[in-house]
């Protein structure tokens, strides 16, 4: 009975997903110097709780970034001081 409620709420989950039309999606490259996102032109279906991570996959490891220089201030004041 456990997994027949599992199956219904996951279609029921599946059911009220809203679907947005893209025009592409990046594609994530990672080297082993930097991380690069390439652009591919092409209609697609995407869930809109997706829409960010398909139009913007850097966000999430910029505001890792974000986190750790607010963590550590005294990091990025030494940064700055020694680019001038």
């Amino acid at each position: 009975m456990p997994r027949e409620r599992e199956r219904l709420e996951m279609v029921a989950t599946e059911a009220m997903t809203e679907k947005v039309h893209v025009g592409g999606h990046y594609e994530v490259i990672e080297l082993p110097w930097a991380t690069d996102y390439v652009w591919v032109s092409g209609d697609e279906e995407v869930e809109r709780r997706l829409l960010d991570e398909v139009l913007r996959p850097w966000r999430a490891p910029y505001e890792e970034w974000e986190m750790e220089a607010r963590a550590h201030p005294e990091e990025r004041q030494r940064m700055e001081m020694e680019s001038l």
